[in-house]
């Protein structure tokens, strides 16, 4: 009797919870975005399986997948490891329910009621899951520093790390002023021009040839980052109309500032430091308008009429274009290699006195 309390208490600690952080949104698969996946496992297990009963709303099943997910229990969860991509798979012994979430941003896989535990010990013997120590040595926060010679991928790899820090807490202080009610686009705005930068850099780096720690890094990194994504799709289902009145209001107001201030640029942009502002502005707002259309192609925020700004961009930067080399030399900006989107030509300049990555 002794031995099989022990023997019970060892599976207990061997596959007892430890890891949290759901992203609270489903992951994007077999061709389908976030919403559609959702939707298609919510049809599946919510309302043709009935696993829950007859009347469990979408909203409901993807609060109940949240919570079993991060669920740290020991005395309900048992947490394993999904062999093939490292997911974290948990299995509630009380009532049944099964997630599965993947481990570097917390996006949801999947989240059912398989009915038994015989459904959980197949895929052990099959070894197909295994316990969570099969992560245990796998730095989910790697330092970057020293990570490549090459000052490209250097530049990369920093710059995604530091917008990641900032995302995750910009992310929650934008959504507590929706929920007071006192929204202010420059931080909404703020957001969903780091977020788009992030969403570049991810992009130029899965370009590139990682070694297996660079990989870790930027695993590590799009977590925060997804669980920043998933702030901004809460606030389009929950505060939409509030989150669209707060886009154009703020994109309307830069990209007016940006046509006053680059027709008489030689003029206004009297030293290096505002120049710089005024280049670091023109930047945000073209990330701004990446991700936003980049969100419509998939289907989001069809209410913003995003040609309007670009029209207006492509005429104030027409302006841009012809002062620009001016007030480079004027302020002492020279070529550097940093990697932006290819119409970003304003940023293959940098200031002499900036250290930056890649100056030639």
């Amino acid at each position: 009797m002794t031995n099989q309390t022990d023997q019970t208490h060892q599976i207990s600690e061997e596959f007892a919870p430890r890891w949290t952080g759901c992203a609270g949104m489903f992951n994007e698969g077999n061709g389908l975005d976030s919403r559609q996946n959702e939707e298609v496992h919510y049809r599946k297990h919510g309302v043709l399986g009935k696993e829950w009963g007859p009347a469990l709303s979408l909203s409901e099943y993807r609060a109940k997948a949240t919570q079993h997910l991060d669920n740290l229990d020991a005395g309900e969860i048992v947490e394993l490891c999904q062999a093939e991509d490292v997911a974290v798979v948990k299995f509630n012994l009380k009532t049944g329910d099964l997630g599965i979430a993947r481990r570097d941003d917390g996006t949801i896989k999947t989240y059912f009621r398989p009915g038994d535990v015989q459904y959980v010990l197949r895929k052990l013997q099959d070894g197909l899951w295994g316990s969570p120590d099969i992560v245990d040595g796998f730095e989910l926060n790697p330092p970057s520093d020293e990570l490549s010679q090459d000052p490209e991928q250097r530049y990369l790899l920093e710059r995604l790390e530091v917008l990641s820090l900032e995302v995750a807490t910009q992310s929650h202080g934008v959504v507590d002023q929706f929920l007071r009610s006192e929204p202010s686009s420059q931080d909404l705005l703020s957001l969903v021009a780091r977020i788009s930068e992030c969403r570049f850099l991810a992009f130029e780096l899965r370009r590139r040839v990682l070694t297996s720690e660079q990989e870790d890094v930027v695993f590590a990194l799009r977590k925060r980052i997804a669980i920043a994504n998933a702030s901004l799709q809460g606030l389009e289902r929950h505060r939409g109309t509030a989150l669209v009145a707060a886009i154009r209001a703020g994109v309307d107001l830069r990209a007016l500032d940006q046509s006053e201030l680059w027709r008489n640029a030689t003029d206004v942009v009297g030293d290096a430091e505002m120049f710089g502002s005024a280049l670091d502005e023109r930047q945000a707002l073209a990330f701004i308008l990446m991700e936003l259309r980049i969100l419509q192609f998939t289907g989001r925020l069809r209410d913003l009429e995003l040609d309007t700004w670009e029209q207006q961009l492509r005429k104030s930067d027409l302006y841009l274009r012809k002062h620009f080399y001016t007030l480079a030399r004027r302020h002492g900006y020279h070529e550097a290699n940093l990697v932006v989107p290819e119409d970003f030509f304003w940023r293959r300049m940098a200031p002499v006195e900036a250290e930056a990555p890649g100056v030639v």
